[in-house]
């Protein structure tokens, strides 16, 4: 452990504390960004992933069902979307390039981004993701440093590793003409040298980004996934799986507030991050509407504010390394844009979901109705400042 991580680890109790008396709240916008998972199906088994203990029901999200939470969805504010699952492979799911061209053409989509194990696309498919517009970033997750880590990491096969190779070279051949941008991931065994260690497939991706100015992002420790993964899952593998019951916890998560989920059904979970098997579902898109799962009505939404309160998690929670208290501002968050908001921010838009004002709300400007929490409500605000019981 860096000597920077042991100082924050002592500190950030202290600060998390602190700014919760003083009722000081960091949440991104909720409207930075909505992601959506058109498949929880994946062509790979990863023994870091919590893919294998999923208990789900696998599926693809009907081309009908996207255009209509998209329609939903832009209707309510948002206009910048995530379409990486929670787990899965966006390429597994067959009509996803057409949902792709549904929102290239969506007068009211700004952006989306999505990241992809890149093994199922083929050339003429690379071609077609060359053409878009309104694609931002290209997120690459590569699995293995090379054939044998490929292999024992994402329980693949050289077939994979070849076409991954492949893939690569041909994106890297029609790159300088895309508008979008591509980020390399690489997850490996602690060993690699990501400067200089040598295979076919490091060289190639090196040779990517040297000729595009493009980053590689290099990691061997790994989320356990809500508790889900253990070290024993990675065993032979030369990986740290984070322990997460060390991670000190005071306040809700700030992603239950601003990275929500459309699952592939259409329920709206609300953590985007590592909820694999959807157990903090808020509300059915299917059957609600935006305004009325972000309500001060629905109880299955505050009741889980009021529970991480509180300071009780859900399991998915407990143990996630994940977390990230509402009392602490988080480098990540630079790249939500905007300013940060309070509790408070939340309570009005709750308060004015149930007033039934369905113009949508836009963050950068300030409130005008001045509207109060019914009585029976939970004042959101009042909680920034109570004690952790």
């Amino acid at each position: 452990m860096s000597v920077k991580t042991t100082i924050f680890k002592a500190i950030q109790p202290l600060r998390l504390q602190l700014n919760r008396l003083r009722g000081k709240t960091f949440i991104p916008s909720p409207f930075s960004h909505l992601y959506i998972e058109t498949t929880n199906i994946c062509n790979l088994n990863c023994r870091f992933c919590a893919y294998g203990k999923q208990t789900r029901k696998k599926g693809v999200m009907s081309y009908e069902k996207f255009v209509d939470i998209i329609d939903k969805a832009t209707a309510y504010g948002y206009r910048r979307f995530g379409l990486t699952p929670i787990v899965g492979e966006v390429f597994a799911d067959k009509g996803f390039m057409k949902k792709l061209s549904f929102l290239e053409g969506h007068d009211k989509v700004q952006e989306y981004s999505f990241y992809s194990n890149f093994i199922l696309p083929d050339s003429e498919l690379i071609e077609s993701l060359s053409r878009l517009k309104k694609l931002k970033t290209l997120g690459i997750s590569i699995y293995g440093h090379d054939l044998d880590s490929h292999c024992l990491i994402a329980r693949s096969s050289e077939r994979n590793y070849r076409k991954l190779s492949e893939n690569i070279e041909s994106l890297r051949s029609v790159y300088s003409r895309v508008g979008w941008g591509v980020e390399f991931w690489l997850r490996s065994s602690r060993g690699i040298d990501q400067q200089h260690g040598e295979s076919q497939l490091l060289e190639i991706i090196r040779l990517f980004c040297a000729e595009h100015d493009v980053d590689m992002h290099a990691t061997t420790e790994f989320n356990n996934w809500g508790g889900l993964i253990v070290e024993s899952d990675v065993a032979g593998i030369d990986m740290d799986v984070v322990d997460g019951s060390e991670i000190y916890k005071n306040g809700a998560c700030s992603l239950i507030f601003y990275k929500n989920q459309v699952l592939v059904d259409g329920r709206l979970n609300a953590c985007a991050c590592r909820d694999v098997n959807g157990t903090m579902v808020i509300g059915d898109l299917n059957a609600e509407g935006f305004a009325e799962i972000f309500s001060g009505s629905n109880c299955r939404y505050m009741d889980l504010i009021q529970e991480q309160q509180r300071g009780v998690f859900k399991s998915a929670c407990f143990d996630c390394d994940f977390y990230r208290s509402i009392y602490s501002y988080y480098g990540s968050y630079d790249r939500c844009g905007g300013k940060l908001y309070q509790l408070k921010d939340f309570q009005e838009l709750f308060d004015r979901n149930d007033k039934g004002i369905s113009e949508p709300l836009p963050y950068e400007r300030c409130y005008a109705d001045g509207s109060s929490a019914k009585a029976q409500r939970c004042s959101l605000a009042q909680q920034a400042t109570d004690q952790q019981r």
